[in-house]
Order: structure tokens, then C-alpha cells, then sequence
């Protein structure tokens, strides 16, 4: 069996920066079952002794968040409804994606209604090409299944709103990222970017070294406004066209304007890459 997306890649995503504006469709890369788009799913085996179902919503939310602060892969596989264990394989297949899950750390229950439980987590914020972009939080209403005569979680059905900074902290940003390359401070430029590779146009920075001006952003736009997205979608996946944003800047003598690439880590914004117009 081939999975095309991961259980929470089909979990409805909305979003709200830091100040509660709405951006909708500015979604991480945030999975909580880790299965890898494409990767064969052998077929689901329960494991030796099931846990039993939870006696109510709540603590089949809780029931599973505890387990996977504590690396207890096996109570949080069995509080997964038998829907989301199909979707995730078996036991062995969970147990090894949990190094594409988020770091959950906490979280604190909100509010419950019915079956959903609402629930802030925290989780380790990251920006990696190979597990794309997790938040530092986000709030996720929780479904669950009346199962085994209790209660399952179903990730499936649930929904995810991921917190991100302000869309408004990423023009300044990108802006300082090309002063810092005008001024030759590789120090500065290095702290603006993320802990890998940047992309984009080759050698870049180097070449805006000591290069007259003074930057100012332009714009802030999506991904699609480039020419060419490729180099970023082929490192950081499609989704990246939905959690990344485009800086113009410009003002720099003898150079084009220069599209920064940014992603939401933490409570900030980090460069990923870098080109030329």
C-alpha cells in the first residue's frame, strides 16, 4: 500500500499569527503521525495488548499526549481509533515515524464539546528540508471515536490551526538579511537564516557585498509570486508554497531586486533563501 499523504495531511487547517490575525491557508508542514508521502505502509498489526480504550474524550486526548511526551509509542498507537491505525500501518511503522512527528512538550485543554476536545500544544519549532516546518504551537481540535466501549483518538477528522509570527515581522527581517550581505557581516547574515542550506540564486550574498545602497523592502507575497519557485518547492516540498513568504528588496545599486525567502520559526522568521529578480 502507498500512502499519499500523512494521517494529518488531510486534517482541515486554519491559521492565526501572534496577534490573532487570520491566514488561513498559511499551513506548516505539521504532521503528528509521520507517515512520509509515498512511503509503502505495511498492512496495520495491533500490538500484542491493545490499551483500552479511554473511558471518556478528554482522557483519550490526554491519554495520548502523555504517551508521546513520554515516548510510550505503544499506549499512543492504541489510543488511535482503528481508521487512523489503518491509515498509519502497524505498530513498527509508528514507532519509526516518530522522528517525522513534531516534539510535543505540553499542552493544556481548552474546552470540550461532545466528542472534541480542544487542545494548545507546544511543540519543539523547527525548519528543516527534511521535515519541512513545525510551529512552536498550535491549537488542535481533536476528534475522537466511540470505540471498544470507550473512547479513540481520530486524528483523521481533526482539525489543526498552527500559531505563526505576524506576517508584518518578515519584510524587516529579509531587509536586514540584504544590509548584513551589503555589509560583508556574515555574522548577522548567518544568525537571519536557517540551520541549513540557503537557496536560490549561487553565491549571492557574497556577490552583495560592499554593493552602494540601502535596501528596502517592497512587498510581501506568497511563493507563486517568483518566476521560478522550483529550487525552494524541490528542497522543502509543495507545502512550502502555503508556510513561506516573499520579500522584494530593493534599493540596492546596480542589482535587481533581490526576493528573500522566509519561514516562520518560532516567534520569528528565518531566511531560507535568496534571488535575483
Amino acid at each position: 500500500v502507498v500512502v499519499g499523504a500523512s494521517v494529518v495531511g488531510v486534517i482541515a487547517v486554519t491559521s492565526r499569527d501572534a496577534n490573532g490575525v487570520d491566514q488561513t491557508g498559511y499551513a506548516p508542514s505539521f504532521s503528528l503521525t509521520g507517515v512520509t508521502p509515498g512511503a509503502p505502509v505495511a498492512a496495520p498489526e495491533a500490538p500484542s495488548k491493545v490499551p483500552a480504550a479511554a473511558p471518556d474524550a478528554t482522557q483519550a486526548v490526554v491519554g495520548y499526549l502523555d504517551a508521546e511526551i513520554a515516548g510510550d509509542y505503544v499506549t499512543s498507537y492504541g489510543q488511535l481509533s482503528t481508521e487512523d491505525r489503518t491509515a498509519v500501518g502497524n505498530l513498527e511503522d509508528w514507532e519509526v515515524g516518530a522522528d517525522n512527528r513534531p516534539t510535543v512538550t505540553g499542552y493544556r485543554i481548552i474546552d470540550v464539546v461532545g466528542d472534541t476536545v480542544l487542545v494548545d500544544i507546544d511543540v519543539v519549532a523547527a525548519v528543516s528540508e527534511i521535515y519541512g516546518v513545525s510551529p512552536a504551537s498550535a491549537a488542535i481540535e481533536f476528534t475522537t471515536e466511540r470505540e471498544d466501549g470507550g473512547f479513540r483518538l481520530a486524528l483523521l477528522s481533526s482539525t489543526m490551526t498552527p500559531h505563526f509570527p505576524s506576517e508584518n515581522l518578515a519584510e524587516p527581517v529579509a531587509t536586514q538579511w540584504v544590509e548584513a550581505a551589503r555589509s560583508c557581516d556574515d555574522g548577522a547574515r548567518d544568525s537571519l537564516e536557517y540551520d541549513g542550506n540557503l537557496l536560490g540564486t549561487l553565491a549571492l550574498a557574497e556577490s552583495l557585498c560592499g554593493v552602494p545602497g540601502a535596501a528596502s523592502g517592497v512587498r510581501v507575497g506568497l511563493l507563486d509570486s517568483l518566476d521560478d519557485p522550483s529550487t525552494i518547492l524541490n528542497a522543502f516540498g509543495e507545502q512550502a508554497g502555503e508556510w513561506s513568504r516573499v520579500v522584494q528588496i530593493e534599493g540596492v545599486a546596480g542589482t535587481p531586486p533581490v526576493h528573500v525567502v522566509v519561514a516562520p520559526l518560532g516567534d520569528r522568521w528565518v531566511v531560507i533563501g535568496a534571488l535575483l529578480a
